[in-house]
C-alpha cells in the first residue's frame, strides 16, 4: 500500500509491479491505470463530493453572494474538485460568484495570511470553500481576524478540531472524507489480489456533507480512534 500523491510516484510503483508486487494507493483516485500501473485506488469519489458541497453552499447562500475557494497545493486531485466545486456553482447558482481558485499552503499562518487577504481584497465574499483538511482553521481564523464573521465555510475532514468548529458555529459543513474506509479498504484490496481475486481499478467512496446535526456519528469515530491509539 502506497500513499501515491501525484505522478511522481508512478516510476516507484512500476518498480514494484516489475518485480510482481501489487500495489493500491488510499485517497488519491483521478490517476488511470494505464498511466500509473496501480492495481487499485481507493478513496472519495472526489467529483460527487465537489457536487454536494457546491450545492450544500449554494442552498447556505440563498443562491446569491461570492464564494472564496483555496487549495492546498495545486495537485490532480484538489484542481478537480475546485474545478467541480465551481462549475456547479455556476450551473446551478448563476447568481453566485464565484473566484478563481487560490493556493492556500499547508503552513498555518500562512494560509491564514492568504485567507485575509483574499477576504480583504474580496469585501463582498460570502462564503468560502477549501479543498484541504486545514481549512475549517484557515478560514474560520481568517474571517475572525478581518470581521467577517458572517462568512459560510465549507471544508475538508472530520478531526475533532474541525468538528468543534461546526459545533461552535465558525463553520457551516464538512466534507467527511472516508479516511478511515479508505485505509481499511486499500489492504483488503490487496489481499483480494494476492489471492488471485479480480479487483476493481477504481474503487470510490461516499463522503458526507457533515452538519451540526451530524456531530454525534464523527465525534465518536474520534473517540474510537483515540482509543485504539491510547493501547
Amino acid at each position: 500500500m502506497l500513499y501515491a500523491v501525484d505522478p511522481s510516484f508512478f516510476p516507484t510503483i512500476k518498480k514494484f509491479r516489475d518485480k510482481g508486487i501489487p500495489v493500491v494507493t488510499p485517497h488519491f483516485t483521478s490517476f488511470e491505470q494505464k498511466d500509473s500501473n496501480l492495481n487499485a485506488v481507493v478513496g472519495a469519489d472526489v467529483v460527487a463530493y465537489a457536487k454536494a458541497a457546491a450545492q450544500a453552499m449554494g442552498d447556505k447562500l440563498g443562491g446569491k453572494g461570492t464564494v472564496a475557494v483555496t487549495v492546498g497545493s495545486f495537485n490532480q486531485t484538489e484542481n478537480l474538485v475546485a474545478q467541480t466545486f465551481k462549475q456547479t456553482l455556476n450551473e446551478k447558482f448563476p447568481d453566485i460568484k464565484v473566484l478563481d481558485a487560490q493556493e492556500e499552503g499547508f503552513d498555518a499562518a500562512g494560509a491564514i495570511a492568504k485567507a485575509v487577504a483574499i477576504l480583504q481584497g474580496n469585501p463582498g465574499v460570502t462564503g468560502a470553500f477549501s479543498t484541504t483538511g486545514n481549512g475549517p482553521t484557515t478560514w474560520s481564523t481568517a474571517a475572525q481576524e478581518a470581521n467577517k464573521k458572517d462568512v459560510a465555510i465549507i471544508s475538508m475532514d472530520y478531526t475533532r478540531p474541525n468538528l468543534d468548529l461546526v459545533k461552535a458555529g465558525k463553520v457551516y459543513a464538512l466534507v467527511g472524507q472516508p479516511l478511515y474506509e479508505e485505509f481499511y479498504t486499500a489492504p483488503r484490496l490487496l489481499v483480494d489480489t494476492l489471492n488471485g481475486n479480480k479487483i476493481e481499478y477504481r474503487n470510490l467512496l461516499a463522503a458526507p456533507i457533515i452538519t451540526v446535526k451530524d456531530l454525534d456519528k464523527y465525534y465518536s469515530f474520534n473517540d474510537r480512534a483515540e482509543a485504539g491509539i491510547s493501547k
